[in-house]
């Protein structure tokens, strides 16, 4: 299959499936090592929800990795985003050094894409060619990364000034949603969203008691009475438990 039809089918796949578990790699704390992103039906579960629904909640238990898949899903958005349409998104937890730990997982995955996947401008066959040290990254730094498509991702702390000097954001990410000690951070992303046609919002955690923010939503999709679509997780469907 050549660069072009392989574009094009990861392209077409909104789930990001085929291209996260043909592209990308994570850490597997069982192996000491890098592995293929191979996906369990639970992960393809949820990010068929980030796919097709506006509003995805995830109940889960620790360790199953949801944080690293929205960050791999969330690269796939980036990478295929049209240019007169960039991918802004906004990662909020309790404190700034989680959200920031979100957003680096988000860039881990940005530097393993293929380089043909952005362009003529930043691949050459030739291995000595400057395109291929040509940087994706206009802007770069803890909190900030900034694409050579006009893609955007913040990290902030969950405060009334969440998003801040933050405009037409597409995602929001909350995560670990249920321990923010300052929920007004989530109404102040949400906010930022106002103008934007299909904005996403995944709100992820695990349980922490009747929360003021997590637990109130969650309790509300199960009525149905919000538009969030819920995602649960076992521990037993996750296949490096069972």
């Amino acid at each position: 299959m050549s660069k072009q039809e392989e574009y094009i089918r990861c392209y077409k796949d909104k789930t990001r499936v085929y291209f996260i578990e043909n592209y990308l790699h994570t850490f597997d704390a069982m192996e000491g090592h890098e592995v293929p992103f191979k996906l369990f039906p639970r992960q393809k579960a949820y990010l068929d929800s980030c796919a097709n629904y506006a509003e995805t909640i995830s109940i889960k238990c620790r360790q199953s990795g949801i944080s690293t898949l929205t960050a791999a899903y969330t690269c796939g958005e980036m990478v295929f985003a049209k240019r007169n349409a960039p991918e802004i998104t906004l990662c909020i937890a309790n404190k700034l050094d989680q959200a920031v730990e979100l957003l680096n997982k988000i860039v881990n995955f940005l530097d393993q894409v293929p380089r043909w996947m952005w362009g003529n401008e930043f691949y050459s066959a030739d291995p000595d060619n400057d395109k291929n040290k040509k940087s994706i990254y206009i802007k770069r730094n803890k909190n900030y990364v900034e694409l050579v498509n006009g893609c955007k991702v913040y990290a902030r702390a969950s405060t009334p000034h969440a998003s801040r000097g933050i405009s037409a954001v597409r995602t929001v990410i909350i995560d670990e949603a249920s321990f923010l000690a300052d929920v007004s951070g989530y109404s102040a992303a949400r906010a930022c969203q106002a103008t934007v046609a299909d904005p996403k919002c995944f709100m992820i955690s695990t349980p922490n008691g009747k929360d003021q923010l997590y637990y109130k939503t969650y309790i509300q999709a199960i009525k149905k009475e919000n538009n969030f679509h819920i995602v649960e997780f076992k521990w037993f469907q996750d296949t490096r438990y069972n």
